[in-house]
């Protein structure tokens, strides 16, 4: 039988097993963090999670000026940044004070933010239902200005801001209930992304605060472990994740880097080591059976 198996995958082992096994996304089954990669994990998330979180609001701006105004998105932006600043100054102190400030900061702000964007799609679906001669000073038989200008297009509800304009009519123009239903869409994907954009930080927020208090490493002490467990923090130019002093290197005297372009064999005697550990397991387990007996 040939024991030669070739390798089918195209990443370094340490690649494989820090980004493609289950145990390395799950904060649950996989190795445990410890404090100072979680605290450096919960800057990098709150920093881009501010970023996606701005960039979603400036697009809303954009796309939505008449139903959500400019100012409210530079409101929400500025309370992001103040948020973003008492996360990462708790995740760099490590305080827990900081950390349990920003968590309930966190979850406020997402209940305000996301009620807010709800009003503002309930307000678009009530506004868009109504009639147009029903709202304020829209009505030809009652308002003098109404009669001169808007006659004719109050009757479908066709009326646009040229028309509007000349009156004191508080109606929606046609133009903006048109695209009533991507504007409905947008205002959904607005809270799907800002959702994510809270709740990412929290997590980790929480997970850090929380490791922190049960290892005794929080401020003002110096921290305990100088380096990041389980995996050192990437960076740039620097291929370890790829290419690691792993088992490869301990157990078949290669390196890592040429190995990875080599078929994978077992040495000899490392195979037979195997077939003997079996063997005793297989002795072992047929003599208690027949103890058993």
């Amino acid at each position: 039988m040939d024991t030669t198996t070739q390798r089918r995958c195209c990443f370094g082992t340490e690649f494989t097993r820090r980004f493609l096994t289950c145990d390395a996304w799950n904060p649950f089954t996989g190795p445990r963090w410890n404090v100072n990669k979680l605290r450096w994990q919960l800057v990098t998330d709150t920093i881009l999670s501010a970023v996606i979180f701005i960039l979603t609001e400036v697009g809303t701006a954009l796309e939505a000026e008449y139903w959500r105004p400019i100012k409210w998105s530079i409101y929400w932006i500025v309370l992001s940044l103040i948020c973003m600043t008492v996360g990462i100054t708790g995740a760099v102190k490590r305080s827990p004070g900081f950390l349990i400030a920003f968590i309930v900061l966190m979850v406020m702000f997402c209940a305000i933010n996301m009620a807010h964007v709800n009003q503002m799609r309930g307000e678009l679906i009530r506004s868009c239902k109504l009639s147009q001669r029903s709202f304020k000073g829209c009505d030809p038989a009652t308002n003098t200005l109404a009669a001169q200008y808007l006659s004719n297009c109050t009757t479908n509800d066709s009326c646009e801001n040229s028309d509007l304009d000349k009156t004191d009519c508080e109606a929606v123009s046609a133009t903006h209930c048109s695209d009533k239903d991507s504007m409905e869409s947008m205002f959904w994907m607005n809270e799907v992304i800002n959702f994510f954009s809270y709740a990412e930080p929290v997590f980790f927020a929480l997970l850090l605060l929380i490791r922190a208090e049960f290892t005794g490493d929080t401020c003002p002490n110096p921290p305990k472990e100088e380096h990041e467990y389980p995996h050192e923090s990437f960076e740039l130019g620097n291929p370890a994740i790829f290419y690691h002093e792993d088992e490869e290197q301990l157990y078949y005297g290669v390196d890592g880097s040429s190995s990875e372009r080599e078929p994978f064999v077992l040495r000899p005697e490392v195979k037979a080591e195997g077939d003997a550990a079996r063997d005793t397991a297989a002795t072992d387990s047929q003599q208690a059976h027949g103890d058993a007996a």
